[in-house]
């Protein structure tokens, strides 16, 4: 009688998580899901093309800071080098990807993005550390090194 109970109560409980599994599964079929990003490093361009700063293995920078005018914007564009090398442009993917800024001193700095570009506005002179973060959706397939950035005031 004992083993007739502790074997129903094992089956109720197997039937629990497995159903709470099921349950758990992705919310999309997997030929609706897009692929993350699969990146290898970051470049940060001026409009012209222009190389201004870029990441080495995802681990540092190759130079140490970023110059923002005070009350002015730096309109650069956001590329990302895969794992051969070969440089692409999240505009040219899919709107599922977006461009975010996380800056330690959010007064200091804001990024206002656009689809193919962006705008690093520096409101608060000094300096603080940004990170760029490629969201795919609701969660992060990228995320930079901290970088210097240091808002300056125009000179006349």
């Amino acid at each position: 009688m004992a083993w007739a109970f502790l074997r129903r109560r094992a089956l109720v409980v197997a039937a629990v998580i497995g159903g709470s599994a099921a349950l758990a599964g992705c919310e999309h079929p997997i030929a609706v899901v897009s692929p993350h990003v699969e990146a290898q490093d970051l470049l940060v361009r001026d409009t012209s093309g222009r190389l201004l700063l870029r990441t080495i293995d995802n681990t540092t920078w190759s130079d140490g800071t970023l110059e923002i005018p005070l009350d002015d914007s730096l309109p650069v564009m956001i590329r990302l080098v895969d794992f051969r090398g070969q440089e692409f442009d999240l505009a040219d993917r899919s709107r599922e990807y977006s461009i975010r800024m996380q800056v330690e001193n959010a007064a200091a700095v804001q990024w206002e993005p656009r689809r193919a570009m962006g705008w690093l506005r520096g409101f608060v002179p000094g300096t603080t550390r940004l990170r760029v973060q490629v969201w795919h959706t609701d969660h992060p397939d990228f995320i930079s090194p901290w970088l210097t950035v240091t808002v300056r005031p125009r000179t006349p």
